[in-house]
């Protein structure tokens, strides 16, 4: 009965996702966690929809929380584009490709300027050339990742993903796996090396 609720007056939500909610009682009270429309969405066990969540909240550190202010800018700004606009520029640009890089465009004439290959081909690189993505891109297209491949995301029922903000964010991420097949032959061990000369001789 200490969860009834009497005669809800007024909500809001917090920085944090938390639902604030006032009643006829003068009590405030709060409900925690994302609950996503695809989370609520029903034929998912509660195991699936924490560690969905959990990514989620994953990606928001990483992308925007914990990033350095460059990411965060590019991040919030992409994300609107997406949900306000249903545009996919910003996506492809700056998160599929390495658009901040300062020589963005000689990589995509000799090589490649996708993120994903140029993560793998920087991680073991030392010390990092600045040609690189940012580390902290790097985390935050992994973060991404797992999100895509959780259950709840993959199985989310049509009419609750159109309604998800996450689902739509995530799901134009993921156009960056179909936008350049062509960036996969330097995936290759020895096209990496390649990619790994040319990086460190860009500095």
């Amino acid at each position: 009965q200490h969860s009834y609720l009497n005669r809800p007056l007024s909500c809001a939500v917090d920085s944090a996702g938390d639902l604030i909610f006032a009643d006829f009682n003068h009590r405030l009270r709060k409900t925690s966690g994302w609950a996503t429309n695809c989370s609520v969405s029903g034929g998912f066990s509660s195991q699936q929809v924490r560690q969905y969540e959990a990514e989620l909240n994953e990606v928001n550190n990483a992308c925007y929380v914990s990033a350095p202010a460059a990411l965060q800018t590019l991040y919030a700004q992409a994300q609107r584009e997406v949900i306000e606009n249903n545009s996919l520029q910003m996506v492809q640009q700056y998160f599929c490709n390495f658009g901040s890089s300062a020589v963005a465009t000689e990589m995509e004439q000799h090589s490649t300027n996708n993120v994903f290959i140029l993560c793998s081909a920087c991680e073991s690189l030392s010390p990092r050339p600045s040609s690189c993505p940012w580390p902290s891109l790097c985390a935050c297209r992994d973060a991404m990742v797992q999100v895509a491949a959780q259950d709840v995301h993959i199985r989310c029922p049509q009419r609750n993903a159109m309604a998800d903000l996450w689902h739509k964010w995530i799901t134009a991420y993921t156009s960056c796996w179909l936008s350049n097949s062509a960036a996969l032959q330097w995936y290759s061990p020895s096209n990496l090396g390649t990619l790994q000369a040319k990086l460190q001789s860009l500095g």
